[in-house]
């Protein structure tokens, strides 16, 4: 429950901003900045998705190596130097790997950005090209922290390291509202997010600090074999998360730069607005199987079934009835906001409202099921993703044209009619697998 606490701070804290900074934005920003931010952050989404699932394998990878470790240390078996080695080698390929992302991933964010912006006149007030540079430098260096505060909770440490990312969350929503309210403009989010990634790496860089650090444990020459060991017992899994992780960018961040190539900076604006309501909304339900990422792992590594369970149960339960809470709460209030005509058309209508709510539910129900089945160190869903994303796009540019705005997302709905059918069919089968690890541990 320590660590359900932590967790639960970090997204309050992710939460507590969002909500200040919606209500700052239509009275801070132009609609035509409106869009524009929403952009911006779109794109640099991509940064987020670059990780490619590199920081599920690492939470996955680290837990079961701790599990072990833990077990061997308990057992006093001679196998505890092996694990120890394996973790701290672990940590190397950690910081090796995603720097190695950061490089490559910069210049094609940075590219595609300035093209895709540039294909809509921006007014003369709005002077985008500098901040969407200094975002995508300091969004390439959140990119980094994050690969590594994985690792760190995958060693059963996520108390302490969602705590860390509550204060990167504070730090960031306090920024960008300072940005707002002394007229920064877009000059705001590169700001925020430089401040917060700064503040990630003078606390990891603490915390490492206070332990051994892999040089005065394990000589060079074991660490670079160990590097290598992991890269290739890691690598064939990164190259299946890549294309699920690729297939959601393009299921749920495509959606206003789309609108903004064909509607504009003010329709991009209002979808932009309307789905980071919903994405915070699913953040925080998301918080109790976040918290069990590594619990899920360390049941798997030590083959208990009940374990496994149990976490599967708190998860689904815990996430599927904070969203409804929440989802209820949030259209609530949008239908209150009809004597604020200023906010209320910064948002989609409630048709676009409705299918949202519907998709993020039955997408909730499918996360679920994802971190049951990623626990085990596989990605089933390469296919099912990949083919979601091309039917997400399809349907959407088709909706638009022939709908318009309000019923954006009526397609995207449609995909979820196989999608979640195919993906509880992948855990029913799954699951009926685990009923064989009594008998597999006895031989």
């Amino acid at each position: 429950m320590h660590a359900l606490r932590f967790t639960y701070l970090n997204q309050l804290a992710r939460l507590t901003g969002g909500p200040v900074i919606l209500v700052l934005l239509p009275f801070f920003l132009s609609v035509e900045q409106q869009g524009y931010w929403f952009t911006m952050i779109s794109f640099t989404a991509f940064v987020a998705f670059a990780d490619m699932g590199l920081s599920t394998a690492l939470i996955q990878s680290a837990a079961h190596e701790h599990a072990k470790f833990e077990q061997s240390v308990s057992q006093n078996s001679k196998d505890a130097t092996r694990y120890r080695v394996r973790l701290d080698t672990l940590r190397v390929f950690a910081w090796r790997r995603s720097i190695s992302v950061a490089l490559w991933v910069l210049p094609f964010v940075l590219g595609v950005g300035l093209y895709m912006l540039s294909g809509q006149s921006a007014p003369q007030h709005i002077h985008w090209k500098a901040p969407w540079v200094l975002l995508c430098v300091t969004s390439v260096a959140s990119l980094v922290l994050t690969i590594v505060l994985a690792y760190h909770e995958g060693c059963n440490d996520v108390a302490r390291i969602q705590s860390v990312r509550a204060l990167i969350a504070l730090l960031n929503a306090a920024v960008i509202a300072l940005g707002l309210v002394f007229g920064l403009g877009l000059w705001a989010l590169p700001l925020a997010t430089g401040a917060s990634t700064a503040l990630g790496f003078g606390l990891i860089w603490r915390r490492t600090r206070e332990h051994n650090t892999v040089a005065l444990t394990i000589p060079s020459e074991e660490v670079n074999a160990g590097v290598k060991a992991w890269s290739k017992e890691i690598s064939p899994l990164l190259a299946k998360y890549a294309t699920s992780w690729l297939g959601g960018y393009a299921m749920f961040q495509l959606f206003t730069p789309i609108v903004f190539r064909l509607e504009g900076a003010a329709a991009a604006g209002r979808v932009g607005l309307t789905i980071s309501v919903f994405m915070a909304i699913f953040t925080l339900s998301n918080v109790w199987s976040t918290y069990q990422l590594p619990r899920f792992s360390m049941a798997i590594a030590l083959r208990d079934r009940k374990a496994l369970d149990n976490c599967m149960a708190i998860a689904l339960k815990g996430s599927l009835l904070t969203y409804g809470i929440l989802v209820l709460t949030a259209i609530a209030a949008y239908l209150a906001l009809h004597q604020y005509t200023q906010l209320q058309d910064r948002f989609l209508g409630i048709e676009a409202i409705g299918s949202l709510a519907v998709v993020w539910l039955l997408q909730l129900l499918v996360h679920n099921l994802a971190v049951y089945l990623r626990a085990f160190k596989e990605e089933p869903l390469v296919w099912h993703t990949m083919t979601a994303a091309v039917h997400s796009i399809t349907a959407t540019l088709v909706t638009l044209q022939l709908l318009g705005l309000d019923h954006l997302f009526t397609g995207f709905l449609t995909v979820y009619i196989w999608f979640a059918p195919a993906v509880l069919l992948l855990f029913v089968r799954k699951r009926e697998s685990t009923k064989r690890w009594p008998e597999l541990a006895s031989q």
